[in-house]
């Protein structure tokens, strides 16, 4: 993208590996998964990782639990596992899932105007109307809304704002409707406030009653407030550095936390294994809808309600949930053909590669041959969402007038586009500066600058921007959104609205 029990009570790598819990077979997993042990004690010798934990069940049976590594290093406590790890953007999956428990019950009509189901939130339409956009478009990312983000620190005073007031504040409609895939943690935030809307509880309290404690997801929570501090694991750097403890939001889009323990159980909800202790939530026919693309998403036929779908082969279909921010990488594979789940969490700042590759090879292990159909699958399809070199056409050449409009104000900019491929930005007030790493992403361009955007989240704090931009004839639209940089406590990503005409 292991290793045997009877001998490390008397070596060092007792240290970092913890038992299987009584739903594992002890001596099967040991034998089936002796090498990816040694592989990840090996990592964890290494100081590449700082802990790791795992859940693997097939046929509705959990066939390995374990944990390695430290959830604290500071404090020598053990990663066991039913320690939580932050989930990041795996929490998609389970918003989406509590959506379509909300569906199933008539609560909301996913087709539905989402602004039936906002109360008094209102979305900024630069694009489209508030009579098109549905809560469907909102689980699958084609609602044309930027990507937004922040960390909360709790050694600090800031507090989060109301979901009522974020969208007030980042809800804003910046591509015409299914015509742009737009990776967005905001997206997923707004089915916060439907979930406040349609069943006046707060996304905390709907989750647990709704999902964790169904499933006996008993390590799961929203917020890290809701879990003892020593049975979360503590983040830590890709050189091993403690990280301050932090919460992410927006919680709806990457900020939940649950353990590999818990995981598993919401993976064999999703392989749509009924269990006795398993409280059927979701028909079947909704998991299945949940697993599936939407028609209206050609750009991005891999992706449907937080997950990510391969087409594995000409008949099987893998499902992937994951997610990575300072200092967690998390992932779920689905083999639903073969009644497989992986669980795979670290808390090191590492990204998903990692995680999906383990899951991968452990997938492997059980199904010979699946690791060389994901490359295969990968090595087919990822050429069409890489990053192109950008290119300066006849129709983007020139000067463009604009502004980029905030919830605070609006403020007046220019971009030239120069043949040389050079493109200069200039804000009002600002010094004129080039745009950087610019790329072509589906059609969209893709690039960074300096310059700042004065709101008061980024009061204070050094940042730089981030354009993601459409052309359409003499019209460039999009979203401008300032990234903190130049600290060791990433901050946020605040997006904006930009619009430019061409100058005659």
């Amino acid at each position: 993208m292991k290793w045997l029990l009877f001998c490390f009570l008397f070596s060092p790598i007792a240290l970092i590996a913890q038992t299987n819990y009584p739903e594992s077979n002890n001596v099967i997993s040991n034998i089936i998964f002796k090498v990816t042990q040694d592989s990840i004690v090996a990592k964890i010798k290494r100081k590449d990782i700082t802990s790791f934990a795992v859940a693997v069940s097939q046929n509705g049976k959990v066939i390995w639990q374990q944990a390695f590594g430290w959830a604290n290093k500071e404090k020598k406590i053990k990663a066991t596992p039913t320690t939580s790890y932050a989930l990041a953007s795996l929490s998609k999956s389970i918003t989406c899932t509590a959506i379509m428990i909300l569906s199933e019950k008539g609560l909301i009509h996913l087709d539905d105007p989402v602004a039936k189901y906002l109360g008094n939130a209102t979305l900024t339409y630069f694009k489209g109307s508030s009579d098109e956009l549905t809560t469907s478009h909102l689980m699958n990312m084609a609602g044309g809304i930027p990507h937004q983000w922040e960390y909360y620190y709790t050694d600090e005073k800031k507090q989060f704002l109301p979901i009522e007031e974020q969208i007030k504040r980042y809800g804003i409609v910046v591509f015409p409707l299914t015509q742009v895939f737009n990776y967005s943690n905001f997206s997923i935030a707004i089915l916060e406030q439907i979930i406040k809307q349609a069943t006046h509880k707060d996304l905390s309290q709907f989750m647990s009653a709704t999902i964790f404690n169904p499933l006996h997801m008993k390590n799961a929570a929203v917020n890290r407030g809701n879990l003892l501090s020593s049975a979360i694991a503590r983040g830590y750097d890709n050189d091993g550095h403690l990280l301050a403890e932090s919460e992410f939001y927006p919680k709806a889009g990457a900020g939940y936390f649950a353990s590999a323990a818990d995981l598993i159980r919401y993976g064999m909800f999703h392989l749509k294994e009924k269990k006795t202790e398993l409280t059927p939530i979701l028909s079947n026919e909704n998991i299945d809808i949940l697993h599936l693309p939407k028609s209206y998403t050609p750009h991005n036929a891999f992706y449907a309600n937080g997950w990510g779908v391969l087409k594995i082969g000409s008949d099987k279909t893998s499902l992937l949930s994951n997610g990575a921010i300072d200092g967690t990488a998390t992932s779920l594979l689905l083999l639903p053909e073969k009644n497989i789940a992986i669980v795979c969490l670290t808390n090191a700042t590492v990204g998903n590669d990692f995680t999906d590759q383990m899951a991968f090879t452990i997938a492997n292990i059980l199904v010979p041959g699946y690791s060389a159909e994901v490359d295969s699958f990968f090595n087919t399809n990822a050429p069409a969402f890489a990053d192109k070199p950008f290119e300066a056409s006849d129709s983007l050449v020139g000067t463009w007038e604009g502004k980029i409009v905030t919830y605070k104000d609006s403020i007046p900019l220019q971009i030239v586009f120069e043949t040389s491929n050079k493109i200069y930005v200039h804000i009002q007030g600002q010094f004129e500066t080039l745009m950087n790493n610019t790329t072509i992403n589906s059609g969209l361009i893709v690039g960074q600058c300096f310059g700042n955007i004065s709101l008061p989240e980024t009061e204070g704090i050094p940042h730089y921007l981030e354009f993601v931009l459409k052309q359409d004839r003499d019209e460039i639209f999009g979203s401008i959104s300032a990234q903190s940089a130049f600290s060791k406590r990433p901050r946020f990503l605040i997006p904006a609205y930009l619009s430019l005409k061409r100058k005659k």
